[in-house]
């Protein structure tokens, strides 16, 4: 509240003194639309069973610093990928100095590469006490994320449609988290207790987070047996307990979640329809801040002309990026119609898996494909003390103007020509991709932000820049 305060307070006297009046006109200018830059990757091997190795569906993409690394999923064929990891070190040209219209400029030969790729096969340990081998069964559907150096695995299904977590194999159960080490290229097992009373079913098509400051890990949402779930789990690292949140108004898969700064989001609404509504549970920055009765909240937006904003979809991506000075977004891309769900998997081609159990393969034409091609941005609220939370502030003293909080725009792809063999750098309508934050960046007030996608589907591998110098 005081950083909030003192922001109020700034933007009165810069309102009431008229100290650089046109610097009152400059804030007035809108934080969105954004402009993003989406820039293919060409892998340093020209090998094509390592193309159709990432050639993939219903995977997880994770990424750590500079590094992406590609678990899981299915192959066109419908086939369960193995367990081997597959890693990309990212890097890029510099991108050019921002113009005068505040968003940076990227040049038409800007590329994106791989300067190092490499495939880790499992390399399974024995369980000292039971003598089980510590190696995550083959699953697709499944949630990733990072904590450090590890990549993080829970649920999904298995080849014959069932839970991981409820194989007959022994090696997991519906608690289990499965760590990759990337520094020893190792797995190992973690078998959580669950709370006295709670029941922690098998489930898939949800997602997990770790929040890095507090170390805990979210899950949230997915289908389990039953259907549909919008139960919400905290896991602690240190009491190795995983804890039931209250569950959010409405059941949400993987693609339509996310997690930003001490908050967990979920966006629903028809299938295919305009408008909906982003749910937000705030779980505050320490133990104490939970201590308080926790309760979801629910902002609806509608979508016309006036008040532009996105189809509801699934196959998708929710991603939390940041363009700096405690300036925060979600970005909502690419997807499918839900009733397309139960018959496509990702770009134009095959069909492998339906929304709730693994179905035979099918082919529908181009033209059937119900899938979308946009992207899209949420403004979050600005918070702390930073540039961000004082332009708000004078935004909302300004007659006509507000922050722009909780509001949608279509992001702005700006063009950008590729070489040769690359080819279009925009993949066009598709689902059932991998996406993830990447080349997190320090921020002056913020720890880390991520301001760069990595995107990764059945035919594209992808590099996507959110670019804007407007805060």
């Amino acid at each position: 509240m005081a950083e909030v305060a003192a922001g109020a307070l700034a933007a009165e006297q810069v309102i009431m003194t008229g100290v650089e009046a046109g610097a009152a006109v400059a804030v007035a200018k809108p934080t969105q639309p954004l402009k993003a830059s989406l820039n293919q990757i060409i892998l340093p091997v020209d090998d094509k069973a390592v193309q159709s190795d990432l050639a993939r569906t219903h995977h997880t993409v994770t990424c750590i610093g500079d590094r992406a690394f590609i678990f899981g999923g299915q192959l066109a064929s419908g086939q369960l990928c193995n367990t081997d990891v597959h890693t990309v070190a990212l890097s890029a040209t510099e991108p050019e100095p921002a113009n005068p219209d505040g968003y940076v400029k990227v040049s038409e030969t800007q590329r994106y590469s791989a300067q190092r790729y490499s495939r880790y096969p499992a390399f399974p340990l024995k369980d000292a006490t039971t003598g089980q081998t510590l190696l995550p069964a083959p699953r697709t559907r499944h949630a990733a994320t990072a904590r450090g150096d590890y990549v993080l695995i829970h649920g999904g299904l298995d080849a014959s449609g069932t839970a991981t977590s409820a194989a007959e194999n022994g090696t997991e159960n519906p608690a289990t988290i499965w760590l990759w080490d990337s520094g020893s290229l190792k797995w190992a097992r973690i078998n959580a207790t669950v709370q006295i009373g709670a029941t922690f079913a098998p489930r898939w098509d949800h997602a997990i987070f770790v929040d890095q400051v507090q170390d805990i890990l979210i899950l949230h949402g997915g289908h389990t047996e039953t259907g549909p779930s919008a139960e919400t789990w905290l896991y602690d690292f240190n009491s190795l307990t995983w804890t039931e949140l209250p569950s959010a108004p409405v059941a949400s898969l993987a693609s339509n979640i996310a997690y930003s700064n001490g908050t967990l989001f979920s966006v629903s609404g028809g299938d295919g329809e305009l408008g909906g509504s982003v749910h937000f549970l705030k779980l505050g920055h320490s133990s104490e801040d939970r201590e308080k009765p926790l309760s979801w909240e629910t902002v609806d937006f509608p979508s016309n002309p006036l008040t532009p904003g996105p189809r509801i979809r699934t196959g998708g991506a929710l991603v939390p990026v940041s363009t700096g000075s405690g300036r925060r977004f979600l970005v909502y891309m690419f997807g499918s119609t839900e009733k397309a769900a139960t018959t496509v998997t990702g770009d134009v081609g095959p069909s492998i898996i339906s929304s709730t159990s693994p179905a035979q393969p099918s082919m529908l034409p181009e033209h059937d494909q119900p899938l979308y091609s946009d992207i899209w941005s949420l403004q979050l609220p600005s918070e702390g003390l930073t540039a961000s939370t004082i332009k708000d502030a004078i935004r909302d003293k300004i007659p006509g103007v507000s922050s722009g909080a909780m509001t949608w725009s279509e992001v702005e792809v700006l063009p950008n020509e590729m070489v040769e063999h690359e080819g279009k750098a925009h993949p066009g309508p598709v689902a059932f991709f991998g996406a993830a934050g990447c080349l997190d960046e320090k921020d002056a007030v913020w720890p880390v932000q991520s301001h760069s996608l990595f995107f990764s589907s059945l035919h594209h591998l992808l590099f996507i820049d959110i670019l804007s110098g407007k805060k």
